[in-house]
């Protein structure tokens, strides 16, 4: 039986320092303050005239689920049109809450 390499191979220094992504779904990299959960509630509201937009719990779960949730949950329906509306919206939102609560 033959054995699988798991060796990672070497960094080739011409390219430049490895770039890495981090995906943080249940908070334990960074604290945003809220600043997610008000960003969303701020893009239902201006986007889908929602005045009180209800939540789900965002530790967790990706922001696809979130959204399809959130849609659902808010009597909208969970089309693609829709998440792009809301993704645009709270994207655009999301910096300006993070600044304003001092997430990091």
């Amino acid at each position: 039986m033959r054995k699988s390499s798991t060796a990672v191979p070497a960094v080739d220094s011409r390219w430049g320092p490895p770039s890495y992504v981090l995906f943080d779904i249940d908070g334990t990299l960074i604290d945003s303050q809220g600043a997610g959960g008000a960003a969303l509630s701020l893009a239902l509201a201006a986007e889908f005239a929602i005045a009180n937009p209800r939540s789900v719990p965002l530790h967790g779960q990706t922001d696809m689920g979130v959204f399809s949730q959130l849609l659902s949950l808010n009597g909208l329906d969970d089309t693609a049109e829709n998440f792009k509306r809301l993704s645009t919206a709270y994207f655009a939102r999301l910096p300006q809450e993070l600044r304003r609560r001092g997430g990091r």
